[in-house]
């Protein structure tokens, strides 16, 4: 696990190396580990709350991002949530 220290010095981040992943996708999860690291830095409980939903949504994102269109056309999910599973 990396943390909030690492994140910021860039030991956090994601490797380019990643055969098949979309750099869109990488970048996004970059994006959600800076978002992390920046709630972890929040001393207000409220400003960490919503600094670490909006990191986890980039990293839902990234991960709706790198699975693609869906194989079947059964009943649509409402919510990223509803995906991550």
């Amino acid at each position: 696990m990396v943390n909030a220290a690492e994140m910021r010095m860039g030991l956090g981040d994601v490797s380019p190396r990643h055969p098949g992943v979309a750099p869109t996708v990488l970048s996004m999860l970059q994006s959600a580990r800076r978002g992390l690291a920046e709630a972890a830095d929040e001393s207000a409980p409220g400003a960490r709350y919503v600094t670490a939903h909006l990191a986890a949504l980039r990293a839902a994102a990234a991960v709706v991002a790198a699975r693609g269109e869906p194989r079947t056309r059964r009943r649509k999910p409402h919510s990223v949530w509803e995906l991550l599973p």
